[in-house]
């Protein structure tokens, strides 16, 4: 036969032991929604994300944009620029040559500025074929400009054909001096 216990009440504090676990997942669906609280808010005060205008019509360009790429890769054109030592000051005054692939690229037009990369500050060039150089040589001249990088944005046309690049240009705080770190299309 089995033996029977005698039952004992339940005591007020035996009874409260665990009272305090619901009060955890509380304490913590808290903390969660404060970290998550702090991350929304931080998230819409920052960086959106958004680079260009209209990003969505750009994305629907970007099949042209390809398109011009190659195009203009398959001209085979190559633009390369120098700074011209001895500028007088208050001058800036650059060396640029154009070549396609079978030499020096004569009868072409060139439109040309200058942009500060971290302000944006731009100045615009004035271009003219190189007088008593070769085909191809050219040289822009502008107002003096800050000492640091810049970039060159050369952009040449010859009939329907257009060639874009973007050179970046050191311009020392020396009296003219200059040189230029990349003469190469980017």
């Amino acid at each position: 036969m089995a033996r029977s216990l005698p039952m004992q009440p339940r005591t007020k504090a035996s009874g409260r032991k665990s009272a305090w676990i619901p009060w955890v997942f509380v304490g913590g669906f808290l903390v969660v929604v404060a970290v998550n609280t702090t991350l929304i808010v931080k998230a819409l005060d920052g960086f959106t994300g958004v680079v260009v205008d209209k990003p969505f019509e750009r994305g629907l360009d970007y099949d042209r944009l390809v398109a011009a790429v190659e195009a203009q890769d398959r001209l085979g054109w190559t633009v390369t620029t120098a700074v011209e030592p001895g500028t007088p000051a208050g001058e800036s005054d650059f060396a640029l040559t154009l070549a396609g692939p079978d030499g020096p690229l004569a009868g072409a037009t060139v439109d040309a500025r200058l942009q500060r990369p971290l302000d944006g500050e731009r100045v615009a060039l004035m271009a003219m074929p190189r007088p008593g150089g070769p085909a191809g040589a050219w040289r822009l001249v502008g107002p003096g400009v800050r000492p640091g990088q810049w970039d060159l944005h050369v952009i040449v046309t010859r009939g329907k054909d257009r060639h874009i690049s973007t050179h970046r240009l050191w311009i020392a705080p020396a009296t003219g001096e200059a040189g230029a770190k990349s003469g190469e299309t980017e």
